[in-house]
């Protein structure tokens, strides 16, 4: 069984057979102990392509409907407020271009809609271990890398570069004050 702890990020993918457009698509884990505490992962779908019925024989439909297949990333992060426990999938929520919320129960005490499966059902969130398994610490030697001469005098070319022409784009408009000011006394 997977296992995570506070700060993980949950990561799943999701492949679905569908007619509408979806603009979300969300899975509900709940905590075993207590269904009113929930960890949902959610994603966009994204479209792969137009499939004929017939070419998915398990769709239950041979009349030539035209099928989107579309992928998932499912994410979800476990936060404080989820427990340690056990965790097992409650509900599939699917969100339609057409303001539709479609819901499935996904529970293993109900029947499986026959299009949607679940690989990991049921996770697990352990408390954090209050020790650090190991670490190792190294010093960096600024040495490690020196710029070179030739690469120093390179630099050096560049920034001079840069100051004449700052220094010109800096003096110009005040030299044309200058030049208009003694324009008008002669």
């Amino acid at each position: 069984m997977l296992r995570y702890v506070v700060g993980d990020e949950i990561m799943a993918t999701m492949e679905l057979w569908h007619r509408m457009n979806l603009l979300d698509v969300s899975v509900v884990f709940e905590y075993h102990e207590d269904p009113a505490i929930t960890l949902t992962l959610s994603g966009v779908p994204k479209f792969v392509r137009y499939v004929p019925s017939q070419d998915r024989p398990d769709t239950g439909s041979s009349t030539g409907e035209i099928y989107r297949e579309s992928e998932v990333c499912l994410r979800g992060e476990v936060d404080l407020e989820h427990l340690p426990g056990e965790y097992t999938v409650s509900r599939a929520e699917f969100y339609t271009a057409s303001g539709q919320e479609i819901q499935h129960d996904l529970r293993a005490d109900k029947p499986f809609p026959s299009r949607i499966s679940v690989k990991d059902p049921t996770f697990l969130v352990v408390p954090d271990l209050n020790s650090i398994d190991k670490a190792d610490v190294e010093l960096i030697d600024e040495q490690e890398n020196p710029i070179s001469e030739q690469e120093l005098e390179q630099l050096k070319l560049v920034i001079d570069y840069v100051k004449f022409h700052m220094g010109l784009y800096l003096v110009t408009p005040s030299v044309l004050v200058l030049i208009g000011c003694v324009r008008k006394l002669l």
